[in-house]
């Protein structure tokens, strides 16, 4: 019969942790998956553009023209500029960021 004040309890068994865990990862699992090229990352960069117009500029546009200091007829337009050039900055960005981690790929 085992002593109350024993350590050997179910409790410990179950409630902690183990310090090492077996995971099977290869270095395939940790590789950037390569499709699509940059015409893909360009119409991801974007749409993601428009969106973020969408959300961010549009809305502080519209309030100043509701409140009669808006830029009028040039709404659009300027949501639009907006949107392809933060698109193409997002793209610009994302090509250097991936050139500098393809760098650091290289070396390791």
């Amino acid at each position: 019969m085992a002593r109350e004040d024993s350590w050997d309890r179910a409790s410990l068994d179950f409630n902690v942790r183990p310090n090492k865990i077996v995971r099977d990862i290869s270095q395939n699992d940790l590789l950037i998956p390569v499709g699509g090229g940059n015409g893909k990352l360009l119409v991801l960069c974007i749409t993601c553009g428009v969106m973020l117009a969408a959300i961010g500029l549009w809305p502080l546009l519209m309030l100043f023209e509701l409140s009669g200091y808006g830029p009028g007829r040039w709404l659009l337009p300027i949501v639009g500029i907006a949107a392809l050039g933060g698109g193409i900055a997002l793209f610009v960005w994302a090509i250097l960021d991936f050139r500098r981690w393809r760098r650091y790929g290289d070396g390791i």
